[in-house]
């Protein structure tokens, strides 16, 4: 007969992490474009449960961080927007906002907008979509994209159709027509249930982006040298966008920052763009990571982990010729990643993707697209650094 507390029961206890509202599953985005004239979108994403869902909850962003220019901007006003979840294939459940269908209200320019609980039976490992339906007279409605990328899997069932007239809400049936290009597509930035399984947010370039990756296969949808690693295992947010800077993250992040309550872990990508592109120092982009690093461990669920990508080569050529300009910084930086500075794990991508320690070189020519990105094959090869055991709570 026991007398007092159970000392195994107690460890137990306090070894089971705390349930928080966070991410629970893959391929969200935040966007990097508006939609210009065209007035009224109807869209569709498929995305993949990395826990049960009993109660789920989506987010959308009302703002963007434009591909090739520095800072973050706001989207435009919304008269109509509602959302719904496709669980079962031609069954839809309508989110509510606010109590009310069309979250047009809450959805301000510059604003993240949250959905009520919506309860459902979403088994862990299940794909799902979530339909959109927004209308803005003036136009410039927010949407993802890349300036040569596919991100949509057509496979798994997304699609958007955008225009200035002639749609109506499908989001509660209907076929939506594909009418945007192969690189738009429209993601919410948020799914989100009570959970205990660890969640990323990414925030980087291009490689993380994904450019030049094709998404598949066609159950998956992961892409880019960070999350087709760590899509299989965890929900995410991939806050990426192609041509970004650290030095332009560090100068204004706040409205990308409205997202890390939700996530236990960040992944940091930067700053390939800073180092090949505006050819700054080691030394200058050590400093900008080690001023980052608190600012987004601040902002993040228990138990608010900091991860950094190490910095993949770049050559003058496809047939990997001679490293580019910049590569005697990428290696000098890359040595203080691997030493530490500050960041709480270290994902050595760099490690796999090139020739040889401290080399300037790829390891496979064939890995390639162009110089600076790799293709579906590349980015597969190099996801195997990525630092999984880093990623619990």
């Amino acid at each position: 007969m026991l007398i007092g507390p159970n000392p195994l029961a107690a460890a137990l206890v306090k070894a089971r992490p705390p349930l928080y509202l966070g991410q629970v599953a893959t391929r969200c985005r935040i966007p990097q474009a508006v939609s210009g004239a065209n007035t009224q979108i109807n869209s569709a994403s498929a995305h993949v449960s990395r826990d049960d869902i009993a109660s789920i909850q989506v987010g959308f962003v009302n703002w963007y961080t434009p591909v090739g220019s520095s800072g973050e901007s706001n989207g435009g006003a919304v008269d109509t927007f509602t959302a719904s979840i496709e669980i079962v294939p031609g069954t839809f459940t309508q989110f509510t906002f606010g109590g009310v269908a069309n979250g047009a209200p809450l959805f301000t320019p510059g604003s993240l907008l949250l959905s009520d609980p919506l309860p459902v039976s979403i088994p862990k490992n299940t794909q799902f979509r979530i339909r959109t339906w927004r209308a803005a007279s003036g136009g410039n409605i927010v949407f993802c994209t890349d300036t040569s990328t596919v991100i949509r899997n057509a496979a798994m069932g997304d699609v958007m159709h955008y225009g200035t007239s002639g749609q109506t809400d499908e989001t509660l049936g209907g076929a939506i027509s594909q009418t945007a290009t192969g690189s738009n597509q429209y993601y919410p930035a948020l799914i989100l249930a009570q959970t205990r399984m660890p969640s990323i947010i990414g925030f980087g370039n291009s490689r993380m982006f994904g450019r030049a990756d094709t998404a598949g296969p066609s159950t998956v949808g992961d892409m880019g040298n960070t999350f087709r690693a760590l899509g299989p295992l965890f929900g995410y947010c991939n806050a990426a966008t192609s041509q970004d800077r650290l030095s332009w993250f560090l100068a204004a992040h706040s409205l990308r920052f409205q997202l890390l309550p939700y996530f236990s872990h960040a992944i940091v990508e930067y700053p390939t763009n800073d180092i090949f592109a505006d050819l700054r120092t080691a030394a200058q982009c050590e400093a900008d990571l080690q001023t980052i690093y608190p600012l987004i461990r601040a902002g993040l669920a228990w138990p608010a982990k900091v991860g950094q990508n190490t910095i993949e080569p770049e050559t003058t050529s496809t047939g990997n010729g001679a490293g580019a300009a910049g590569s005697s910084e990428r290696l000098l930086l890359n040595a203080a990643i691997r030493a530490g500075l500050g960041q709480d794990f270290t994902n050595d991508v760099a490690a796999v993707a090139q020739s040889a320690a401290d080399n300037t070189l790829w390891a496979n020519a064939a890995w390639l697209n162009d110089p600076i990105h790799e293709n579906q094959t590349g980015y597969i090869a190099v996801s195997g650094g990525v630092n999984y055991g880093a990623i619990r709570r």
